[in-house]
């Protein structure tokens, strides 16, 4: 295939794909907030991987490969590419999935809109005591946009401090009491030059903790943010803004397209999932009874490598959260309760607990803690952390004595590669998409799904699919 025919390609489905989700729309009316969030960082990403840490890359990259594989299947194309041809189709995928993305969300914006004051006669200007009261200061706006933002629970307790972050910094450098309406392109431009200068960690730095930002501004020498870093920013702004727009508070996004590009091209994804082999000596490990492994240790990390949950995930799991559904031992992942945490919306399921796992002992382990008074978590030997959630101790025993035990260390072998070799060996196992999704709880990848699938799939299906891992 050359340019012309991927393009073709891309072009045709998503047109199709368009239509579809336009049709969803106009029967079921808006996209939710999760959607609309998953849609806007799509079409981020389609200008530059909104990243901060390998196993974001690696997430985005398995799901991608994985959805354009699965394009590439319907049309009729073969999957086997040279890594050369994969890497531009992938990029393609990309810039033709984030125009897609935001083609759904200018229709969903549009969509229903109300417009009470354009009709076929010119409009009578309001007088300039009523022009007055449509004032709205930065921090207005930032106070109802967070109170929404709160009431659609989007984002985790760690995720809004770093916006708060983002938001204090542009206080700073355009007031907090500036009309919202006045903040146009330049602004927004001097907003991304003062983000290219500022340093990193500047309220634990000796040189710069406690200076003003014209002052640190002015120094030379600084280490300063790395781009990945400079887009999340513009990332919190864009977003505040996007939600102006469509909430009438402004006519346009000054923040949009401001975003730094990635200056490398065709980089092979980071290898993050763990090997066969590597998975054997992980389990063999793990079972092994002259180790002498703390129980908590052992468990947490034979559930992830048996689940594809995430760290916290694990960690956070209530005796409660084990129970039969339908004569099958599941997981039930969620986030109730005070100090229980979930990535988003799609993040809450239920996921069979694995042949393997009740093979290892973990039912007897499971009532082994329950038997003791008191205990109301699966592992109450792990405590909580506001950044962490439950998994900071569990993660930094696997990382940092595990796998150097096992000589298995390297920066791209994390704990949280155990939940990229679950969906590798559910993709070798030929598993469908929509089934790995709601293993480790992606956001369902189609219409249907999201709007008729609502309440999961049967545990007997997902047990069927997990069977494929080991």
């Amino acid at each position: 295939m050359d340019y012309a025919d991927v393009h073709g390609m891309f072009s045709a489905y998503f047109k199709e794909a368009l239509k579809a989700h336009k049709q969803s729309i106009r029967e079921n009316g808006h996209l939710s907030p999760v959607v609309i969030s998953a849609f806007e960082q799509a079409v981020a990403d389609a200008r530059v991987p909104n990243v901060q840490s390998l196993k974001e890359a690696a997430d985005r990259n398995f799901i991608d490969n994985f959805m354009m594989d699965r394009i590439l299947v319907e049309v009729g194309r073969s999957t086997d590419l040279p890594n050369g041809m994969r890497q531009m189709l992938l990029k393609e995928y990309r810039r033709a999935n984030g125009a897609y993305c935001q083609a759904v969300l200018d229709f969903d914006s549009a969509f229903g809109s109300y417009d009470f004051e354009t009709d076929n006669q010119a409009t009578v200007p309001l007088p300039s005591s009523q022009k007055s009261s449509d004032f709205t200061s930065l921090s207005q706006l930032v106070t109802e946009f967070w109170k929404y933002a709160r009431l659609e629970e989007r984002w985790t307790p760690k995720t809004e401090g770093e916006k708060q972050e983002h938001i204090d910094l542009l206080y700073e450098i355009l007031g907090k009491d500036l009309d919202a309406r006045t903040i146009d392109h330049p602004k927004a431009r001097k907003v991304r030059e003062v983000l290219a200068s500022y340093p990193v960690n500047r309220n634990k730095g000796k040189l710069t903790r406690g200076k003003t930002l014209d002052e640190i501004l002015g120094m030379t020498g600084l280490t300063t943010l790395h781009r990945l870093t400079i887009n999340k920013y513009l990332q919190t702004y864009k977003g505040l803004f996007n939600w102006a727009k469509q909430n009438g508070y402004c006519a346009e996004n000054p923040f949009s397209g401001l975003s730094l590009g990635n200056k490398r091209t065709n980089d092979e994804a980071p290898r993050l999932p763990f090997s066969d082999s590597e998975l054997e000596t992980l389990r063999n490990a793990l079972l092994d009874k002259s180790r002498n492994l703390q129980e908590h240790h052992k468990w947490g990390t034979l559930i992830a490598m048996h689940s594809g949950a995430r760290l916290n995930e694990v960690a956070q799991l209530h005796l409660d959260d084990i129970r039969v559904v339908d004569g099958i031992h599941c997981f039930d992942i969620n986030g109730s309760g005070p100090t229980k945490k979930l990535k988003n919306a799609s993040s809450k399921r239920v996921v069979p607990i694995h042949p393997g796992l009740i093979e290892y002992g973990l039912l007897e382990y499971i009532d082994a803690v329950r038997s003791k008074p008191g205990n109301v978590r699966l592992f109450p030997q792990l405590t909580y952390t506001e950044s962490d959630g439950y998994g900071r101790n569990l993660g930094r025993w696997f990382n940092e004595t595990f796998l150097p035990d096992l000589k298995l260390k390297t920066k791209q072998l994390t704990f949280h590669s155990l939940r990229h070799s679950v969906v590798r060996q559910l993709i070798k196992g030929d598993v469908s998409q929509a089934h790995i999704m709601a293993i480790v709880g992606h956001e369902p990848g189609t219409t249907t799904l999201s709007t008729y699938n609502r309440n999961g799939f049967p545990p007997a299906q997902l047990l069927a699919a997990l069977e494929k891992v080991f």
